[in-house]
């Protein structure tokens, strides 16, 4: 098991990397690795096991903090693109399959960023046992938004302990259901969307 192996934690205040290397081959990687734009602002977030990227890969554009892209090692295969940063192509779903194409308008949050961000500063109650082990870090929701607008399969793909994954999970939910479908050749399509939730402490 992944999580069995013993492992010591490295911090590279270089490279503002935080990871994990066996105990006993401290060149391999295992467990989680994150990296940081600046303090508790994410660029990459993932996880190696025995050296080898797995399961799930998220990245963020520098400087912005806005997520880019989210890719499955277990599927070899990108289920996030924002479109701002990739050319214009997302992620759509057909017959119940992810495909990779351009919108001519991408899906949209009314209200935008601000408004989403608001949002979370209202809503947000940050799990008493997360603060008192001193948690924090980045959940990652994947939210399906469906050719009427509307948000659904809302699921955890990146998770945190001590109640965050559940905590950002009911505040994703509780989204006002105000969004703008994307489009291609003006219809509307179902398409994917991840909703990253960063958790930070004062002090």
């Amino acid at each position: 098991m992944l999580l069995a192996q013993r492992t010591v934690e490295v911090r590279n205040r270089e490279t503002n990397e935080i990871y994990n290397v066996l105990r006993s081959d401290r060149a391999v990687r295992h467990g989680e690795y994150q990296r940081f734009i600046s303090r508790n602002t994410p660029l990459i977030l993932g996880q190696y096991k025995f050296g080898e990227k797995v399961g799930i890969w998220a990245y963020f554009a520098p400087g912005r903090a806005d997520l880019s892209a989210v890719y499955c090692y277990d599927r070899e295969r990108f289920i996030f693109r924002n479109p701002e940063f990739h050319d214009g192509v997302s992620i759509i779903i057909v017959d119940e399959k992810f495909v990779d194409t351009i919108l001519c308008t991408p899906v949209s949050f009314v209200g935008g960023k601000e408004e989403m961000t608001r949002h979370f500063i209202h809503t947000v109650r940050y799990p008493a046992a997360a603060r008192e082990a001193g948690i924090s870090g980045t959940v990652l929701v994947m939210v399906k938004i469906d050719r009427f607008g509307n948000a659904a399969n809302h699921h955890v793909i990146r998770p945190l302990s001590h109640g965050l994954s559940e905590e950002a999970l009911r505040v994703i939910i509780a989204l006002p259901n105000t969004w703008q479908p994307g489009t291609i050749s003006g219809q509307p399509v179902d398409t994917m969307f991840v909703i990253p939730l960063i958790f930070k402490l004062s002090g």
